[in-house]
């Protein structure tokens, strides 16, 4: 956050940060002690509700059950009693009765014979159960007694409460057998209550009520934290657009959804607002889950500040969208609890993009990751210890330590972002009192840079002038007549220094042949490999004129100048294009024989003044000629092309940077506008012909700044 942004913060928050920093302010000494206390108190609340009397008996029901299936209409068997075609109830089906019936759904009835102890013959006595998946009514020797959960037809699971029932002592044989039985409606899920037990009533009134308060009310009170916490963190949020407070309070609104199924029995007006329980678990169970695992895996790629790509943001999205059209699908319970595995694959999917994130961040040390890993801590423990407690051991008696967890996840990043915004804060407060004092010191310390800056801009004009002054010095256009010539140059750096180097040879007024030559890259770089290859270049063509009766090939001068500035250059990276014209010494107002070879540069155009047309100078076979000049290792062929010039006919040569150059449109102005441009000069003089070649391409380019070299070379022959 910039120092401006920390200025914007309103008269109000301000004030609102004031108070509430002010007031939770402690340090981070006094938070840990805090917490451990609060830690040893919560256990020492929990050995104290451990403690029961254990002098009065109790019988518990596990492993000693017979089974039976149920009419479509949930009547009581006419031998429960008995016990006759009751079967012996396996005991790995007590936690999977869906295997007993047909299509997973359907009425179970299970029962267990009791006799009571003597020392409960004279004392109220009751049944406690745990939560019975689906739902089930609960008989003492045919009588029902008691209910958890509602049974068809509008079913409804019995949540997480603890169930601890009366048993009237008329229905009670005291001294004789009884029966235990319990109604079970199967669908989806089904199982006995994993703990059940017959004894003192007012022990397990008790029981009920602490095992519910652990197991369910507690929940409700971390639910109904999450939303007063989800909208303090929204407040937040509107007040300073920190993505990462949105966030965590999307994260705690939808968590506290998603805690809905754990304590739902606290409320049994829930069961009226939902046509069935399959609505239920989808918008209070499965969907919950789905959005909430995606605003986990955004929290911890936002806190470790990765940047999603428009891809990433719409793969997340769809992993997130299609387990919600499936599971809205689904039409009954059964077919969603199979549909369940294949679901929390779109889970693991969506946190799979946070824990990437922190592994990324563990490679590249960074301190937020470690901070992150010790926020999510809590709930990192638990799950494991959840998955042996309640899917390998069915201990249904002990709460879900993940949800406890996850409160301390909540509990750490609160505290977490609160230093945060302590640290923002102090900040704040800084820059209010030493603002000015700041802006003052950094104004002095901008004005002693801007100084610094300024001087050595005008350092580095001088230098550039001085360099740009001694690349004119080196390549000047002739300043007197050639015999049978009329010559025109123009150069146009796109820098001060120019890439493009031109030579003209010649001796006396008798011209010998010209150079034009293009450095890659343009600026001092470019222009010091033209003052380096000009003396090559310049030495190889005079060495390959003629000595006696021959003339050296152009084409293997070209190749000497190549191995020439390849040596000369070294590791330099610049490379070279360009082309070497040669002409003969015809007598003036006669055709002239010229030859040329071209190393890679655009193709020179002769307008032939008898046709009033452009024609290109290139092989007649393209492939074989290729190469550059100056990189080692590269295959080089530079054929010679043999032409002639005729009275009033003109040669252009130019570098690419005139054919390149565009218009607002991004249009080139390419070879075809420029042979045009030379055709419709007409017959008239070198200088003339190449100004009006300039005023087209400046006419064109609309304003636009060239991004390359500009030369341009017109070499006309003269008539009598």
């Amino acid at each position: 956050m910039s120092k401006l942004e920390y200025m914007e913060i309103t008269i109000f928050t301000k004030t609102f940060y004031t108070v509430f920093m002010r007031f939770f302010h402690v340090s981070k000494k006094r938070i840990f002690f805090s917490s451990v206390i609060a830690i040893l108190i919560f256990i020492s609340i929990l050995v104290g509700c451990n403690k029961k009397d254990d002098s009065l008996s109790r019988i518990y029901f596990k492993h000693c059950w017979q089974w039976i299936q149920g009419e479509d209409d949930g009547s009581i068997p006419e031998t429960l009693m008995s016990g006759e075609n009751f079967k012996l109830l396996e005991t790995s089906a007590e936690n999977d009765l869906r295997s007993l019936i047909p299509d997973s759904t359907g009425y179970i009835w299970v029962r267990a014979e009791f006799q009571v102890p003597e020392d409960l013959q004279d004392i109220t006595t009751g049944i406690l159960s745990k939560r019975i998946l689906y739902t089930g009514s609960i008989y003492v020797n045919g009588n029902q007694i008691g209910q958890l959960g509602s049974l068809p037809p509008n079913q409804f699971l019995s949540g997480y409460k603890t169930g601890g029932f009366y048993i009237p002592e008329t229905i009670l044989n005291k001294t004789g057998k009884n029966v235990l039985a319990i109604k079970i409606w199967v669908e989806a899920l089904g199982c006995v209550p994993s703990t059940i037990y017959f004894g003192s009533y007012d022990e397990i009134s008790y029981e009920a009520e602490k095992s519910t308060f652990f197991c369910s009310t507690i929940n409700f009170s971390f639910s109904f934290s999450l939303i007063l916490i989800s909208l303090l963190y929204i407040f937040f949020y509107v007040q300073r657009k920190f993505k990462e407070y949105l966030l965590h309070a999307m994260l705690n609104l939808f968590s506290a959804i998603f805690l809905t199924p754990f304590f739902q029995d606290q409320f049994t007006f829930m069961e009226g607002l939902f046509p069935s329980y399959l609505v239920f678990c989808k918008f209070f169970y499965a969907i919950p889950a789905y959005i909430s695992a995606y605003f986990a895996s955004s929290y911890m790629r936002e806190f470790l500040h990765e940047k999603d790509s428009r891809n990433l943001n719409i793969t997340r999205l769809a992993i997130l969208v299609i387990p919600i059209i499936i599971t809205l699908s689904i039409s009954d319970l059964v077919s969603l609890m199979k549909a369940q595995p294949v679901l929390i694959l779109f889970i693991g999917a969506q946190i799979y993009f946070g824990i990437e994130s922190v592994f990324k961040s563990l490679l590249k040390n960074q301190k937020e990751v470690y901070v992150l890993i010790a926020g999510f801590s809590p709930v990192i423990v638990a799950i494991p210890l959840d998955v042996v407690i309640h899917s390998i051991f069915h201990l249904d008696n002990v709460p879900f330590l993940t949800i406890l967890g996850w409160q301390g996840v909540i509990l750490a990043f609160m505290f977490i972002l609160s230093f945060r915004y302590n640290e923002i804060f102090k900040r704040v407060e800084y820059l209010n009192t030493n603002l000015e004092k700041e802006v003052e010191e950094r104004t002095i310390r901008l004005s002693e840079s801007n100084e610094k800056l300024e001087n050595e801009k005008k350092q580095t004009k001088a230098d550039m002038d001085f360099a740009v002054h001694v690349q004119e010095a080196f390549f000047k256009q002739p300043d007197f007549k050639i015999d049978g010539w009329d010559l025109a140059m123009k150069t146009r750096p796109a820098t001060g220094i120019s890439g493009d180097m031109f030579d003209v040879y010649h001796i006396g007024n008798v011209l010998e042949g010209i150079s034009l030559f293009d450095v890659s890259g343009h600026g001092i770089a470019a222009g010091l490999v033209t003052m380096l290859c000009k003396n090559i270049i310049a030495q190889n063509f005079r060495d390959g004129l003629y000595s006696g009766e021959t003339h050296e090939n152009l084409s293997v001068v070209m190749e000497n100048i190549n191995r020439g500035v390849i040596t000369a250059k070294g590791d330099i990276e610049n490379y070279l294009t360009g082309l070497l014209l040669r002409v003969d010494n015809a007598p003036e107002g006669a055709t002239c024989h010229a030859e040329l070879t071209n190393a890679g540069s655009p193709i020179p155009l002769l307008y032939t003044h008898k046709t009033k047309k452009c024609t290109e100078i290139k092989t007649k076979i393209p492939s074989i000629q290729y190469g550059m000049i100056g990189i080692r290792g590269l295959e080089v062929s530079f054929p010679t092309q043999h032409f002639e010039i005729a009275p009033e006919d003109a040669l252009v040569l130019y570098t690419d940077g005139i054919t390149e150059a565009v218009n607002s449109s991004g249009e080139q102005f390419g070879r075809e506008r420029l042979s045009k441009a030379i055709a419709n000069a007409g017959s008239t003089s070198a200088q003339t012909r190449l100004n009006s070649i300039m005023n087209e391409l400046q006419t064109f380019a609309e304003g636009v700044p060239y991004d390359d070299d500009i030369t341009l070379i017109i070499l006309q022959r003269k008539k009598i």
